[in-house]
């Protein structure tokens, strides 16, 4: 949402077109949140550019290049050539940092009782310190500056990769991508499709200066959400490349897809 809210703001009133408002949905689809693969956290835009701005990079000569990474990093999770990873090392950086911080900061006071929800909510405002809406009380850095934690936390997770991957080379650092599962309960299989931060029902809407009204739309589990429709997954290709069917909002658009017509007389 902070990522869409911020595009509109740049927009001239009027000026948004149904093209404008696909690129939206798909730049907000892709926007990882933490950890990727699970929604409803704090976004990548919401807290990325404060951590970088506490990493001391003299600290280690691999943190140059690391943020570096980041910095040019739009927080999207593609997988532009379909290989079953992702494009961007950055994903993974940011979900090991992320983890890494967590762990460093918060595991020995929550100790696996708070959700991720909340470690969310206080990373963001340890981050924000005094400027915070509402500032932490307890000394969760126990003595350690933020740029002390931040930086260590990502040494930390600079070495969980590299031990991961067997590479101390980014671009080896290849995260699988996560996927949305379909599970029909009838025969046949589903294919599954590349996570997105969005729901299954999806539509877009352009009210014209004249009045002029224009939707479209895509269902992922089909129209009805039935696992035994025919229909249930004939929709999932559109879902998945981010594309739409029409929606037919008038007489006249109803009748020129028309298949058949059938008049009821009242006696």
């Amino acid at each position: 949402v902070n990522a869409l809210r911020n595009i509109l703001e740049t927009l001239p009133a009027g000026e948004a077109t149904m093209a404008t408002l696909n690129r939206l949905n798909r730049i907000g689809s892709f926007t990882t949140d933490t950890p990727t693969g699970t929604a409803d956290l704090v976004a990548v835009t919401t807290d990325l550019d404060a951590m970088l701005a506490a990493v001391d990079t003299t600290a280690d000569p691999r943190l140059g290049g690391i943020t570096g990474i980041l910095e040019s990093w739009a927080g999207l999770q593609v997988d532009r050539n379909d290989d079953g990873f992702y494009d961007n090392p950055a994903g993974a950086i940011w979900n090991a940092w992320w983890q890494a911080m967590s762990d460093r900061v918060f595991a020995d006071d929550t100790v696996g009782l708070i959700d991720r929800f909340v470690i969310a909510n206080l990373n963001h405002r340890l981050l924000a310190g005094d400027d915070a809406a509402l500032p932490l009380i307890n000394d969760y850095l126990e003595g350690e500056t933020v740029s002390q934690a931040v930086t260590g936390a990502l040494i930390a997770a600079i070495d969980e990769l590299t031990a991961t991957y067997a590479s101390a080379d980014p671009q080896d650092w290849d995260q699988p991508i996560s996927t949305i599962e379909w599970s029909p309960l009838g025969a046949g299989t589903v294919p599954d499709t590349i996570w997105m931060n969005r729901g299954t029902y999806n539509q877009i809407v352009h009210l014209g200066a004249d009045d002029t009204l224009r939707a479209r739309n895509v269902v992922a589990p089909g129209q009805s959400g039935d696992a035994f429709s025919p229909h249930f997954s004939d929709q999932l290709e559109l879902y998945a490349t981010l594309t739409y069917k029409e929606m037919l909002l008038t007489e006249r658009q109803v009748m020129n897809q028309a298949e058949s017509v059938i008049t009821l007389v009242v006696p």
